[in-house]
């Protein structure tokens, strides 16, 4: 006997729909949603009118006629927790995806999608979900998740799993039911490095092997070391870490500060008059009435110094974008032979809000973690 199947798999981004004759696939279309379509629905839910139009123009455009289907079978969503199999879609079940009691998910709409259509099929055609992700077949020690407040939830892409087993047990030869395909890991006590040795890198690779073994492993998996010393006791402990993720470096983005260094002034020293005649300059280059001093004399009068012995120490500062303050500081310690105490770092900037003041002055931490240079960009 010949039976006609319709399967709808509603995902996130798309819906992937297929028609079997018994098992021979007759057709498949994977339907992609553009991200800007989905956004226009307020929730999954909302989604549904859509979608099951677009599976039944897709079927119609591909020459097949929706009334020669005899079952629908839907993508199982977050449903209760039920055991693993083909469940008819039934009051309860559509309540269930309606209300989802774990969620709205793309899956949902699967089974409802599924009833629907098989409303409208003139020959009485059933809808079914099969293998939800809440297949839920737990054993009790299962559910210890480690607190006595939480248990661990079964949500998992059971669909795809059990098929790929049904499929092994088929090429075997040998029932699904009859299969124990989960593969007991062996304890291997990990040994203890005090001290680094090149040997040691191949003995934790096998270790880690004996309990990982699989196509992703052998192409994406490494491992680094890690050699770990204690600061009180100097005892030393080399870790060797599998990963399938290298984190590297950001690029070093880098900025040029300037620091000006600011000396103790003698007193006795100060020049009124050069002082008066170097404000007076400021002034008139900000009015910009040079009353007939060249703007060339002006900025040499900008530049006298108040003090007769004073002269103008700057450095350029290097500085790492990602970096701690505490780099700047130390820079600017070695240039004056001095330790990280004995100096204080202040950022000046131009003040935009009060015109009475040229800066403002902002204190730098020299230990706070520098995340974005843009209060440092001014002084470039």
């Amino acid at each position: 006997m010949s039976v006609k199947i319709l399967a709808i798999n509603p995902g996130s981004t798309s819906t992937k729909i297929a028609i079997y004759e018994n098992e021979d696939e007759k057709f498949v279309k994977n339907i992609k949603h553009p991200a800007e379509e989905i956004a226009k629905f307020n929730s999954v839910a909302s989604q549904f009118e859509f979608r099951k139009d677009i599976i039944l123009s897709e079927l119609k455009a591909a020459g097949f006629d929706i009334n020669e289907i005899d079952a629908i079978v839907g993508r199982g969503g977050l449903v209760k927790p039920i055991e693993s199999g083909v469940y008819e879609v039934n009051e309860a079940l559509i309540d269930d995806l309606n209300n989802p009691p774990l969620g709205e998910h793309a899956s949902n709409l699967g089974g409802l999608i599924a009833c629907d259509i098989a409303k409208t099929v003139n020959n009485g055609a059933k809808a079914y979900i099969a293998d939800p992700v809440v297949v839920d077949e737990l054993q009790d020690v299962a559910r210890i998740s480690g607190h006595p407040l939480f248990k661990r939830v079964s949500i998992f892409h059971a669909l795809n799993q059990k098929a790929i087993a049904r499929i092994y047990a088929k090429e075997v030869g040998k029932k699904y039911e009859d299969l124990n395909l989960i593969k007991t890991k062996p304890y291997i006590e990990t040994p203890v490095y005090t001290s680094y040795d090149s040997s040691q890198g191949e003995e934790m690779w096998n270790i880690f092997l004996q309990r990982n073994t699989s196509k992703i492993v052998d192409l994406f998996y490494g491992m680094t070391s890690n050699i770990i010393s204690c600061t009180e006791c100097n005892e030393c402990r080399v870790r060797y870490d599998p990963n399938n993720v290298l984190m590297l470096p950001l690029p070093q983005e880098r900025f040029k500060v300037i620091i000006n260094y600011l000396e103790p002034r003698d007193l006795s020293t100060y020049d009124e008059e050069a002082e008066t005649i170097r404000r007076n300059a400021v002034q008139m280059l900000k009015s910009s009435k040079e009353e007939g001093t060249s703007k060339e004399q002006l900025l040499q009068y900008k530049k006298m110094p108040a003090f007769r012995s004073s002269r103008l120490t700057y450095w350029e500062y290097d500085y790492n974008f990602y970096g701690v303050n505490r780099d700047m500081y130390e820079f600017a310690a070695s240039k004056l032979d001095v330790s990280v105490e004995d100096i204080d770092l202040i950022l000046m900037e131009k003040n935009e809000d009060d015109e009475s003041l040229d800066v403002v002055v902002h204190p730098i931490d020299p230990n706070s973690p520098q995340s974005s240079l843009s209060q440092f960009q001014d002084t470039m």
